[in-house]
């Protein structure tokens, strides 16, 4: 089928392994495809299900990347609040532990926030704010170890400092009392 240069065959063979759920099969024959359906009414389709192999493959940095760009690129379809939401959980879901950096924590929350705001109406707003709530959790309790970590070492001036900014960016604690 790689070799074939037919782009019907190659769609076709593309979204049978994907329905057998043979994502790294499905995603090597879709970016064959994907030159020769440009513009075309299969593109849609065709660059939603392989936007999906990345996600299903665990690989989140690209899907996030594709889920976005099939907004950008097909911004009239019924499916883009979708792919938005998936653009940001897959962000989401590349958040690591509360003792590793946070960036892909805040990037998630920063792209959780814009589709609450894009789609405010979304029966997804409620699941966006819930993990936007978990991460900030994280953030949290980083900076919460952080002091600690330094009060622990007697580098007092610097314990002082982390749990005075603990309390500024994140006022609604519940260790509040501890932390003063």
């Amino acid at each position: 089928v790689r070799r074939s240069n037919d782009p019907k065959a190659t769609l076709e063979a593309a979204n049978n392994y994907y329905e057998q759920k043979d994502y790294l099969k499905a995603q090597a024959l879709y970016e064959l495809a994907i030159s020769f359906y440009r513009g075309k009414k299969e593109a849609e389709d065709l660059y939603y299900n392989y936007a999906y192999t990345y996600y299903y493959l665990d690989q989140y940095t690209l899907s996030a990347y594709y889920f976005n760009n099939f907004t950008k690129t097909f911004y009239n379809s019924p499916r883009k609040e979708e792919m938005a939401f998936m653009s940001a959980y897959s962000n989401y879901r590349l958040s690591p532990s509360y003792k590793l950096d946070q960036q892909p924590s805040v990037t998630a929350i920063d792209q959780l926030q814009l589709f609450i705001n894009t789609y405010p109406s979304s029966p997804r707003v409620d699941e966006s704010n819930e993990l936007i709530d978990e991460m900030r959790e994280k953030l949290e309790t980083k900076s919460f170890e952080q002091g600690n970590l330094y009060y622990k070492l007697n580098n007092y001036q610097s314990a002082m400092t982390s749990f005075e900014n603990l309390i500024k960016d994140f006022p609604e604690t519940k260790r509040q009392e501890q932390v003063r």
